[in-house]
Formats: C-alpha cells, sequence, structure tokens
C-alpha cells in the first residue's frame, strides 16, 4: 500500500502528460486508474507478435 501512495502522490505532485508503466508494476497502473491519469504500459511484444490475431484482436478488443 505503501508504494501506490507513493506512486499516487508523485503523479499527483508531477503532474505529466502520460505516465509509462511496466506491465509488473502494478501499483503504478492501479494509481493511475485510481487518477484517470494516461498511460502507456510496455510489453515485449512487437507488431509482428500481434499480428497473428483475427482482425488484430488483441490491438482493439482487449483495451485497457
Amino acid at each position: 500500500m505503501a508504494i501506490y501512495q507513493d506512486c499516487f502522490a508523485l503523479i499527483c505532485t508531477l503532474q505529466p502528460a502520460i505516465v509509462v508503466l511496466d506491465p509488473i508494476f502494478l501499483q503504478a497502473l492501479d494509481a493511475c486508474r485510481m487518477l484517470n491519469q494516461r498511460y502507456v504500459v510496455l510489453t515485449p511484444n512487437t507488431f509482428k507478435e500481434l499480428r497473428g490475431q483475427p482482425k488484430l484482436e488483441s490491438l482493439w478488443k482487449h483495451t485497457m
């Protein structure tokens, strides 16, 4: 909970236009969602790996 509160305070203090997150750092992801902060999650997947889904479903069907 302390990490979540620190992330929450940091985002409130800095007021960034966008936050870049690691997918494992769930406390920061929760803080961004609570603050309605725009964020991007880094992923090891490339567009080539996502292309295998029919109609690129992984890009539009499972949104954040």
